[in-house]
């Protein structure tokens, strides 16, 4: 995969062939229908970014794997971890901005507050990793 935040179509379909196949091996029957439903849906009904925003999801998912995992995608997967902290910092700023502008006081504390608690959860305050 070149870079997982560009979207390119064959990399979608390559990725989604290769996930479908390691979540036959690795999670339960229910778990992989849901994801078959979902990525059937995504053929004909998503656009490239609803497709984009799918992959990612998953990566972030399976980016919790040991580093002997068996999963092609997994170096991808760390990568979109560590970058999720950063996009969402930066994507509440911009929402705390606009909530600013438009005079929405409560908005822009809620969203301040939701940034303070992730925030807090990254820096290990959140649910112990054995809970996890």
């Amino acid at each position: 995969m070149n870079n997982m935040f560009v979207y390119d179509e064959e990399v979608y379909v390559e990725w989604a062939k290769y996930h479908t196949l390691w979540m036959t091996k690795n999670v339960p029957k229910e778990i992989l229908a849901g994801f078959n439903k979902q990525l059937k849906e995504f053929e004909t009904h998503a656009s490239d970014s609803h497709k984009q925003g799918f992959m990612l999801f998953h990566l972030m998912h399976v980016s919790t794997l040991p580093e002997d995992a068996d999963y092609l995608y997994l170096k991808e997967a760390k990568e979109v971890w560590l970058a999720a902290p950063s996009i969402v910092q930066a994507f509440h700023s911009m929402m705390m901005a606009i909530a600013v502008r438009n005079g929405n006081e409560d908005a822009a504390n809620a969203i301040g507050l939701g940034n303070a608690c992730i925030i807090q959860m990254l820096n290990g305050a959140g649910v112990p990793d054995e809970e996890e």
